[in-house]
């Protein structure tokens, strides 16, 4: 099984011939089925995702769906439309309104929290992407926290945090409205796994497939192919940009291998002549 990340496969590859071996299968047979567990390793590993659950459990979609809520919510806030505009009228036409100042002792002001205030939807988006994280050296360790809003901040002995702190006010229903827009997008990057899924005859929930995400697969088999593989790849160019496609695939080697490895010890200590069988197969370069 070849899969697009540069990590030493030998276990691996030495793992499926010995599974092969004891129980007496092909390589197509147990390629094919080590690429769907693969392929659900995947999906699990890949955000969003909840402690507990199946790989395609609608527990990981509540877990995505409550973290843009609680995103969202560090974002904007919420008023009336007609008070948002007389606001902006009695602000001389200014959207942007100072909502707290910190003063020194002095009485010298060293930061500010601003608010920004619209009616309009075509705001919503620009103002909350200018509040996201991005790169690796702000989105916590392995650039986790990429794509989810910034904070306020290192905390001080004075304020709680050195940085400003920036909402838009918007009315209450552009609100609701976005959020059901933002929601409707969570497994987007699991569904890249999607194109392989259906190739292997693997079912994946609505919530993921609904996006028609890129991915691709490739195999080749058959009793005359001496070189086997099957390889699969998730093409959302986030996953691969960020570097967590290859962490990931990294994670699904570990797991297939270790697997493997423990049925096939299960399957010998449990034969009673104690050996592999005669079916044993030969070395194939994946």
């Amino acid at each position: 099984m070849q899969l697009q990340s540069k990590v030493d496969i030998s276990g691996l590859n030495k793992a499926i011939r010995e599974l092969a071996a004891i129980t007496d299968k092909t390589l197509d047979t147990i390629l094919q089925e080590q690429a769907k567990l693969a392929i659900k390793d995947a999906i699990s590993l890949t955000p969003p995702f909840h402690k507990f659950g199946s790989a395609t459990s609608r527990k990981h979609l509540k877990a995505g769906e409550n973290a843009i809520e609680r995103d969202l919510n560090n974002v904007f806030s919420t008023a009336s439309e007609g008070f948002i505009n007389s606001s902006i009228a009695a602000n001389g036409g200014s959207r942007r309104f100072i909502v707290r100042e910190f003063k020194t002792k002095k009485g010298d002001t060293f930061l500010q929290d601003w608010a920004d205030s619209s009616t309009s939807m075509s705001d919503m988006e620009p103002f909350h992407k200018s509040r996201l994280r991005s790169g690796n050296s702000s989105g916590g360790k392995g650039g986790r926290n990429r794509g989810r809003v910034k904070g306020g901040g290192k905390y001080s002995k004075d304020i709680g945090r050195w940085k400003e702190q920036v909402r838009m006010v918007v009315p209450y229903a552009n609100l609701d409205r976005y959020k059901k827009q933002i929601k409707s997008r969570v497994g987007y990057l699991k569904d890249g796994w999607s194109t392989a899924s259906y190739k292997l005859g693997l079912k994946v929930q609505r919530w993921i497939s609904r996006h028609d995400a890129p991915g691709s697969y490739k195999q080749k088999l058959g009793k005359k192919v001496q070189e086997k593989f099957i390889q699969f790849s998730n093409n959302v160019s986030y996953i691969n940009s960020t570097g967590m496609s290859a962490r990931i695939l990294k994670q699904v080697y570990s797991n297939r291998q270790t697997r493997m490895e423990s049925q096939t010890k299960r399957i010998f200590r449990a034969s009673a002549a104690g050996k592999f069988t005669t079916g044993a197969a030969k070395f194939i370069k994946f």
